[in-house]
Formats: structure tokens, sequence, C-alpha cells
């Protein structure tokens, strides 16, 4: 039994009689305290329902665990999907949804335990399932970590298998195209045959590699006239100082202070004449290994991965164009950037749209 979170009186029930060699879905639902039941079995196939569970967030959508798998409705029961996303099709015993984390959790028999993301679904409001596609706000992600030196690392180290995982909302199946921009330059494209519903498209962080590093160099030639303005300007006025007295033939020594300064500019500069030569250097690596055999050569010219900013996100299918933001941190904790305080107020902002809060 699972009393609703959102509204007084509303309680859900799924039963099982395997015991009597019954196998038939028996799941009601109740607005009244339980005085009254219906049905909310709809197209659910026939076998056991062991557990129903409602979305904190979202009052229109229920899982409930079979034994058949999970599956998940949107509209209070009156239709089921199947939820997948690597769940096997085997008995469902328990689920519970982590409030803050948005992730279902399912406890099967025999098969271990699963933890899917329903952030999704539980933004799939009526608003959104109106339109021919939809793309929900990527959740940021860290920056990948790419190889250094020269030559392939003898070094083993744990596969850095960070993907951006990007849903999307489809009317019907088709195909989609996807680009992630910086500013005007696709950095990256990529094509799915999606289906009904809500799909996952991973993007493994690979950048077009000229695209990507000529980016970087452009920020790394503005860092170094920066830092060569700023080193240049302390030098001249440590160069120019005179005593108290203004004799232009007695120059004041500069200070300890002024003399840790300008190594500190000195070493700023340096990192950044450093940052622009390994740029130019990862630029020129497939023509300096061109004549080495194919397979050699893919493994001296480095993988390159989007850096750290701002991407723009944008999905077709057909006419229909939607677009997000995803952001890339350097960060090794980017949950950091998902603060408690902006899920909070998303969550105020759906309870509202769902027209829960106030009732």
């Amino acid at each position: 039994m699972e009393t609703s979170q959102h509204t007084d009186g509303v309680v859900y029930l799924s039963l099982n009689a395997y015991r009597n060699d019954n196998f038939r879905s028996f799941l009601y639902a109740s607005d009244d305290f339980g005085a009254n039941w219906k049905s909310i079995k709809a197209n659910l196939p026939d076998e056991s329902v062991n557990v129903i569970r409602e979305d904190p967030i979202n009052p229109n959508v229920l899982y409930v665990g079979t034994d058949m798998g999970v599956f998940v409705s949107t509209n209070k029961g009156k239709s089921w999907e199947v939820l997948s996303n690597g769940i096997p099709i085997c008995p469902s015993h328990d689920m519970v949804i982590h409030p803050r984390d948005r992730e279902l959790v399912v406890g099967t028999h025999g098969r271990s335990i699963y933890v899917v993301d329903v952030e999704p679904i539980q933004k799939l409001t009526d608003k959104v399932i109106k339109k021919a596609i939809h793309l929900f706000e990527p959740k940021p992600v860290r920056q990948k970590r790419e190889r250094t030196g020269s030559k392939p690392s003898s070094v083993w180290r744990e596969p850095d298998d960070m993907t951006a995982d990007m849903y999307y909302w489809l009317a019907e199946d088709g195909s989609v195209e996807i680009n992630v921009k910086d500013c005007n330059d696709i950095i990256a494209q990529m094509t799915a045959e999606g289906n009904r519903g809500i799909n996952t498209i991973k993007w493994d962080m690979v950048a077009d590699r000229q695209v990507e590093l000529n980016r970087r160099l452009n920020k790394a030639n503005e860092e170094l006239g920066k830092a060569k303005k700023k080193f240049n300007e302390a030098d001249n006025k440590q160069g120019k100082q005179v005593d108290s007295d203004d004799k232009a033939d007695e120059v004041k020594k500069p200070s300890e202070k002024d003399k840790e300064k300008l190594q500190k500019l000195k070493k700023e500069l340096d990192q950044a004449k450093r940052k622009v030569k390994d740029i130019k250097l990862l630029l020129a690596e497939p023509a300096k290994y061109a004549k080495l055999p194919e397979s050699t050569r893919q493994k001296m010219i480095r993988t390159i991965y989007a850096g750290k900013g701002d991407y723009t996100v944008e999905i077709k299918s057909g006419d229909n164009i939607e677009t997000g933001t995803l952001k890339v941190s350097s960060d090794q904790k980017p949950e950091k950037l998902d603060t408690e305080k902006k899920r909070l107020e998303e969550t105020k902002k759906l309870l509202n749209e769902y027209d829960v809060i106030g009732k």
C-alpha cells in the first residue's frame, strides 16, 4: 500500500495471489481514504504485481514492480509503459525513489539492485508531452582526463569512462541529430534512432580536434597577452622607482614584496607561454605522425575532449529543434554545480506546474 505524498485521501494498493496459482494483476487506487476502490491495471500484462510507488515530485507518475519487470505510468495509472533502461525482465519486489538524487532504486529477485535516473520522467509534464521533441536540461559533468606527454603512457590507470548523458522526449519514432556547440562552432555531432517516449544519448566527450584545439589556443593567447601586460607593467614600474627626495641618480631598490610579486607574475607568464606551446604541439601531431602506420599513428595522436565551459546542445528531429546548456567543469565533483538550493527551486516550480502546492 502506498499513500499519496501530494493529495490527502489518495492511496494505491497492489495485491498478488500467486500462492493460489492466480497470476493476474491486481492494482487499485482510491481517492476517498479507501472507502471506494477502482482498478488501474489498464494495459499491464497479467503478472503478479509486487509493489507500487508514487513519484515524490510528479503526482501523475506511478511505478510498479511486477514479476515481468518495472512499469511506469505518467497519467496516474490510465496507461503503462515498460521502464527498461538496463533493468532486466525479472521479478521486481521493492522500490524506493531517492528524493534528492531523483533516482529509482529497484530490488529484484536474484538479479541484484538497479538504480535508474528518473529525473526526465519527473519533468514529463503535459506541456512536454504535447511537443514533437523536447531536450531535458543536461546535468553538469566533469572535464574528462586527457593523456599528457608526447608518448602513450606505460602506467596502468583506471579508464575514464565519464559520459554526458542527454535525455530527450520524442512524440513519434524517428531519427534525431544532436550537435554540441561552442558559440557557433560544432565540436561534436551525433545521430540516433529514437523511439516514442524518453530516449538517452551518451556523449563520450570526444570533441572535434581542430575546432576544440583552436578554441583553446585562442583562449590561451588571450591569457598570454594579459600575463605579458601585467608582467611588463610591474617590471617597468620597478625600474622607474626613485627615492622620496626625487633624485634621478638614486634609484629606489625594489622591496621584497615587489620582488615576490614580480616573480609570481613571471611564473604566470611562463605558464601561459608553456600552455600556448603545448596546444601548438597538439595541433601539429597529425602532420608529425602522418607517415607512421595507421595503427601506430592512432596511438600517438592524442584524443581531445571537450574542455571546461558551457556548451549549447542542439537536437533536431525533422523541422523541430530544441536547445539546452551543458556545463563542463574541472571540479572533481560536478554535483557541486547542481546545488540542493537549485534543485529545491526546480522542485517547487514543478509542483506549481502540477498544481500540487496550495491544495
